[in-house]
């Protein structure tokens, strides 16, 4: 199981609501914050411009003074690869799906990782142009029921079907997303690989 899960910030929910991008939700707040920290910096430039201080040094601050706002928003809410590559896979299966676009996460009971994923979809499910489902890998018909029960309606909970062709796609790392379209598997990611890049890929297809 990987450490990392995508999530989304407040400010970053409300513009995905406003844009309907996950790309310009997740990168608009650095270019917003870079240019605050431009303006603060001419501000002081301005004012120390006839000051004793020496250009060279007075304009090397002032540049790191302008990155500080973005660099403070990066180190609080990371930017991963997957939010910037493409880190799917496509896995060789002849398994062919019922539904003709879905997103399916694959998903194993008592899973820490699994559990915290429903989080996210909760919020962007409707965002999506496809429908999602939980998949998981379990026997008991209370495995299913206890992802049901921090869904949202719209998002349904299922016991895996076929789980001897679902359990290599995901190469043993949970939850695992699964693409489907056309009623076939596009396209996979690993928990540690599912960012904006991934959310965007399947808007825009």
């Amino acid at each position: 199981m990987a450490p990392f899960f995508f999530t989304m910030n407040s400010f970053e929910f409300l513009l995905l609501k406003l844009t309907g991008s996950f790309l310009l939700a997740k990168f608009t707040p650095f270019v917003i914050l870079f240019m605050i920290g431009i303006l603060f910096g001419r501000i002081v430039f301005l004012r120390l411009r006839n000051s004793s201080v020496h250009k060279a040094l007075l304009m090397s601050v002032l540049g790191l003074m302008a990155m500080v706002p973005m660099s403070l928003y990066f180190w609080l809410f990371p930017v991963y690869q997957g939010d910037i590559y493409s880190l799917g896979y496509q896995p060789k299966t002849s398994l062919k799906f019922e539904s003709s676009a879905e997103l399916i996460v694959v998903a194993l009971p008592g899973c820490k990782y699994c559990i915290e994923s429903t989080q996210l979809m909760n919020k962007i499910h409707k965002n999506l142009p496809v429908k999602v489902s939980y998949w998981v890998l379990g026997t008991d018909v209370q495995d299913a029921q206890s992802f049901q029960k921090l869904l949202e309606k719209g998002i349904r909970s299922i016991n895996a079907p076929n789980q001897k062709e679902i359990l290599p796609i995901t190469k043993g790392s949970f939850p695992t997303y699964l693409w489907v379209k056309d009623h076939h598997l596009k396209k996979a990611w690993h928990n540690d690989g599912f960012g904006v890049k991934a959310l965007s890929d399947i808007c825009e297809q």
